[in-house]
């Protein structure tokens, strides 16, 4: 394998993973969501913040997509802000090591540039590892 073979395989790897990501839970737990009139981790940060503000943080952590929490900053009214968001439609929004990580991650970075933290809680609680 070449150099540039193993790298194309290395970002489609990356591709895959970050779009398993995204997908949360999948598509039966999100239609399950909005049936419900529930909004996902994804939909309360878009409605939340400015649009196109969010940049996102530890994307690819932990075993299941995001460790069931997306978090990252953006604006609100063009003001600077962090939030964090449970997803339940992975494992219930439970908090793993990944997760617990990601949590202070981003509220060091709220409490570092001095801006508020938004968390949008509906998780399980703990997950044992």
């Amino acid at each position: 394998m070449t150099n540039e073979s193993a790298w194309d395989a290395t970002l489609e790897d990356l591709g895959r993973r970050q779009a398993e990501a995204r997908a949360m839970g999948g598509p039966e737990k999100l239609a399950q969501r909005r049936a419900e009139g529930r909004m996902d981790a994804r939909g309360r940060i878009d409605g939340l913040l400015d649009a196109g503000s969010f940049t996102e943080i530890g994307t690819l952590a932990g075993p299941v997509p995001a460790d069931a929490l997306v978090a990252g900053v953006g604006a609100i009214d063009g003001r600077p802000v962090a939030v964090g968001a449970e997803d339940f439609t992975t494992m219930g929004g439970s908090i793993g090591p990944a997760a617990t990580r990601k949590r202070w991650r981003i509220a060091d970075i709220a409490g570092r540039e001095r801006i508020p933290l938004v968390m949008l809680l509906e998780g399980a609680g703990h997950r044992p590892p």
